[in-house]
């Protein structure tokens, strides 16, 4: 789910998340896997409080290591979406139409939405979604009209196949046409009657107005006009935003990035090493309840260096590496005025399968062979023993957490727990018989209920290879775990540590390519690998796991899936969301094994954050510091 790692939107393209360490995602990029060391020495004295400046305070965030923002257009490619991008950063300065998240749960946030629900009626066969804009503006008084949505929507209809949330037979293609009826009015018609939700909070939600009156233009000296109303034209507009949206040296200053209509801007921006100055738009149309006026966001180089500035008190929202994150360093650091708590967010873990894998790919359609592998992942030993407490049990892509309006009880069941025998079990009762060096081998091939299964040849063996982000202690524990219950049960498992970068860049590799370049089989990019689900917050899953879907990289296809997904984009009410939950959970489109928080935050004790972002958003508009905040 980064370019650096990506942690994906919403069930995309899964990025690193941005806050890289054994807890999060390292993004919908590159993420690189850290080695967290423990510190070894004297603590230092007493943390100092934010900084007070003329008007207001100026607090201090820490990035992880490697996850400075690098993109600033709200229209990216897959590449430039992670949470470095947006949650963090993108969406503090332009604003999504409308806002999920409210109250740490995926739920409609109507005050930070720019417009007012949509109104669906039958009157028009509940195709119809008409949309009226609230009356906000721009950072230069300009007010966000209509045309600013169809400036967003030709640039978007034109460089479709640029777009990193785009996903063929989904917005926009499910769009039959636009009616812009005034400045603040427009109509959305779609090509059926779709879950109202579900085009709300996944559909709907991805547009951004943006400034046609600043950005329509082909150089930033050239004339402002209406160049985006031309497929060639819009063609022309993106590529230039696009350009300049890369050079951060310019963000501060530039009549591009500067126009906002969300409550920051970049004050300052240092391109050696990402480090991010944000201040007030005094010009936002929403409110201020906090009196932070300036938010710096603080790069590290490793992760043992952001925990020093913890330590050391010289960051006001740091994280504690998961390694360090024992019962005594805890208790020292909220010695040393900190608040220490789980960021946990609306995201997943998984490991991948490939069932494109031309030498094993077969065996992995088998459903029989992925519930033996599920029962081979010891949860409740690893959050234990491994985890140190701070993960969950995951038996689905719906996080299994008190709040969660998606959960139900079928998914906060373990429906395949922990057990060699029943792997065993399994794998015996369908043909597969300990070879001389007790590895299960097919004996019975055929299509017969206790035969091997379709396309499987007699003499298979369970032989897998399973790839692992290297540099995390925790992971590594949790691989060496599964394969020697693996072996137990006569599955060999070899093991390959490798950067998360290169095994993040793995989970796509297949997709579009020939089979004989589709080599990985199993993967764990890390011990709790967090993939958001941001935009799609109404979590159906229909680009995971549909057949030939943007982010099925593993290319898991099941006619019957593809059916109960599409039933639950399009009838109204959950009860096809959960047939879809359970459905997922059921077939093991991936491996699930436990999932944890985004990281452990150490929040200074005058620093009040009321809410906690529901995926990795910040909210320094609401942050106060002071005695009784």
């Amino acid at each position: 789910m980064n370019k650096k790692t990506h942690i994906r939107r919403g069930g995309r393209k899964a990025r690193s998340g941005s806050r890289k360490s054994t807890l999060r995602v390292a993004g919908i990029g590159a993420a690189v896997a850290l080695v967290f060391a423990c510190f070894a020495g004297t603590w230092p004295g007493t943390s100092q409080a934010a900084t007070k400046n003329a008007t207001g305070y100026t607090v201090t965030y820490a990035q992880q290591p490697g996850s400075a923002p690098n993109y600033i257009f709200p229209l990216q490619g897959s590449e430039w979406f992670t949470f470095e991008n947006d949650q963090e950063f993108g969406y503090l300065m332009y604003r999504p139409l409308y806002w999920i998240g409210k109250d740490s749960k995926p739920l409609f946030n109507a005050k930070l939405s720019l417009a007012f629900p949509p109104v669906f009626t039958k009157k028009d066969g509940d195709t119809i979604a008409k949309i009226t804009l609230k009356n906000y503006k721009w950072s230069d008084g300009k007010p966000i009209t209509t045309r600013d949505v169809k400036f967003w929507m030709n640039l978007l209809e034109a460089n479709r196949n640029h777009w990193g949330d785009y996903n063929p037979g989904l917005f926009p293609d499910n769009v039959v046409s636009i009616k812009y009826t005034s400045d603040k009015t427009f109509v959305v018609t779609f090509n059926k009657v779709y879950n109202h939700t579900w085009l709300t909070y996944d559909e709907l939600n991805q547009i951004f107005p943006i400034p046609q009156h600043a950005w329509d233009r082909f150089s930033l000296n050239g004339p402002i006009g209406n160049y985006d109303e031309t497929p060639a034209g819009a063609k022309k507009v993106f590529k230039f935003l696009d350009k300049q949206s890369r050079q951060g040296s310019t963000w501060a200053s530039s009549k591009l990035w500067q126009v906002v209509d969300g409550p920051w801007k970049v004050g300052a921006y240092t391109t050696s090493n990402g480090r991010v100055v944000l201040v007030r738009n005094n010009n936002y149309s929403g409110t201020f309840t906090g009196n932070v006026t300036k938010v710096i966001e603080e790069p590290f180089t490793t992760a043992a260096a952001e925990y020093n500035s913890v330590r050391s008190g010289s960051i006001d929202f740091g994280y504690v590496p998961f390694p360090d994150a024992t019962k005594r360093q805890i208790a020292t650091i909220e010695g040393q005025g900190y608040n220490v708590q789980a960021w946990n967010i609306f995201a997943w873990n998984f490991w991948p399968i490939n069932f494109a894998n031309p030498q094993v790919g077969t065996i992995f359609k088998q459903l029989y062979v992925r519930q033996a592998l599920e029962h081979l992942i010891n949860q409740k030993a690893w959050i234990k023993n491994i985890l140190r407490g701070y993960a969950v049990p995951e038996y689905s892509a719906i996080p299994v957490r008190k709040g969660n309006p998606y959960l139900d009880k079928f998914l906060s069941t373990n429906h395949y727990p922990f057990s060699i025998a029943k792997a065993k079990k399994l794998l015996a009762a369908h043909g597969w018989a300990l070879d001389d060096n007790g590895i299960r081998t097919c004996t019975r091939p055929g299509t017969a209920s206790n035969q091997c299964g379709p396309g499987v040849k007699a003499g298979a063996k369970l032989q897998f290879k399973l790839e692992f982000g290297s540099g995390i202690p925790a992971l590594r524990q949790e691989v060496v775990s599964f394969q020697s219950a693996a072996k137990r049960a006569g599955i060999d498992i070899a093991l390959t540590a490798r950067p998360f970068s290169q095994v993040f860049a793995d989970y796509f590799s297949c997709m579009g390519a020939p089979k004989s370049a589709c080599h990985w089989q199993l993967l764990a990019p890390q011990s709790m690998w967090l993939y958001g689900w941001y935009p799609y917050y109404y979590p159906v899953g229909v680009s995971n796991w549909g057949t030939g879907a943007g982010f099925n990289g593993g290319q898991y296809s099941n006619k019957k899936m593809d059916a109960i997904l599409a039933a639950a984009t399009q009838e109204q009410g959950k009860k096809s969301l959960f047939a879809a939950e359970h459905f997922v959970a059921l077939q093991l489109p991936t491996l699930w094994p436990p999932g944890g928080p985004f990281d452990i935050a150490a929040i200074r004790k005058s620093l009040h954050i009321p809410v906690m972002g529901m995926m990795t958003n910040l909210y320094p508009e609401d942050w106060s510091v002071g005695k009784g905040k």
